[in-house]
Order: C-alpha cells, then structure tokens, then sequence
C-alpha cells in the first residue's frame, strides 16, 4: 500500500452555482452539491479528485499547455481505481463513452468559427498563448491524454 503523502483528505460541498463538479487540493476537494445528487457518478469525481493527489500535486505539468499530463494520468489512476471496484466492464464501458464524448466534442468544435486554428483544439498540447485558456480543458486533454497512457501500459505490459 501507498502511503498517502499529504496527511489527510477531506471533501467540502459548496454552495450551489459552483462552477465546476471538484476542483482538487492537496488535502481537500471542492464539489458541486450537484455531484452528491448524482449517486455513483459522485464517487467518480471523488476519485478522480483524489488521484490528482498523485498527478497534479506530487507530479504536475510545467505550464498549462501540458494540462494532459495531470487530466490524462489522473483519469487513467481513476479508472484503474474504479476497475478494482466495478469490475473490467465498467472500466470498459468508462472508456468507451470517454471516447464518445471525446469524439463528439471534436466534431462540434471543428465548426467553432471562434478557434483561430482548430488544429490546435485536437492535440495534447495546448497552445494558450495562441486559443484562450478554458479550451485547455477539453475531452481532449482527459481522454486522448487517458488513451495514451493507457497505449503505452499495453505496450509496455506486452513488452515484459
């Protein structure tokens, strides 16, 4: 077992009308009273959070550009977490409509005449000197980041 770094870990509801469903510190996670109306999806973000305690608190991105490297790693932590639990289907179908959601996202902003180049939007790498900010935390940085993890342990999993 792991031991865990930061001490403790706690997770405050805020007040309705917070923006985002869990914002992760080292010892605490701030969620949307919205998530606990969700059920099992509130153990999600509740795992998902507490990952970033691994990937984005202990080790994080140089800059906001590499944003995927913290999103892409923690997702790919809390599907392992949640495969332990539920079983490999769920850590399927978690993947699956990942996908979906990431291929969805792709085609609505392909005609976002707002992106001055809509390139940038698919990759990894978000280049927020040249796009605003909030499109650097997209499905792309989540789940194409997630797919690349994932790639390389079934690669280096084959390689052993």
């Amino acid at each position: 077992m792991i031991p865990y770094d930061w001490e403790t870990y706690s997770i405050v509801v805020m007040p309705f009308g917070y923006p985002s469903g869990g914002m992760e510190n080292p010892q605490i996670t701030f969620i949307s009273p919205s998530i606990i109306k969700a059920g099992k999806e509130a153990i999600d973000v509740a795992i998902h959070e507490i990952a970033h305690s691994w990937f984005g608190n202990l080790v994080t991105c140089g800059n906001w550009s590499h944003t995927w490297l913290n999103e892409g790693f923690t997702v790919f932590m809390e599907r392992k977490i949640v495969k332990k639990h539920y079983g490999e289907i769920y850590f399927n179908e978690s993947a699956y409509i990942g996908m979906e959601e990431l291929k969805k996202e792709l085609k609505e902003h392909s005609k976002a005449p707002s992106l001055n180049d809509k390139e940038d939007f698919k990759k990894l790498l978000c280049f927020s000197n040249r796009i605003s900010p909030e499109f650097c935390f997209t499905k792309v940085q989540y789940e194409k980041g997630f797919a690349l993890v994932y790639k390389l342990e079934v690669i280096f999993t084959f390689l052993v």
